[in-house]
């Protein structure tokens, strides 16, 4: 796919099929900390391609409602974890 990185379709791969094979416990924090961790980099991956390409607006977007609100999420269910355990 042209403008998205190897590493980035692989990352994708692994999400899908993690969610497709059941290995994704939603119930679990540590699952959905882990699902977070993946989006937020995939998000910055996207960010980046965006400016490389000379898209600042549309990369802070990217980067201000997808990579922030992941890393919130992926730190919040590290958290959750933390507490039950």
């Amino acid at each position: 796919m042209k403008g998205i990185t190897p590493s980035t379709l692989d990352r994708i791969r692994l999400i899908r099929e993690n969610l497709e094979s059941g290995n994704l416990d939603l119930q679990r924090p540590s699952h959905l900390s882990w699902l977070c961790e993946q989006l937020r980099e995939v998000s910055y991956d996207l960010h980046e391609e965006l400016l490389m390409r000379g898209d600042e607006v549309r990369a802070i977007k990217v980067f201000e409602e997808f990579y922030l609100q992941f890393d919130r999420m992926a730190k919040f269910f590290s958290m959750v974890e933390e507490a039950s355990e």
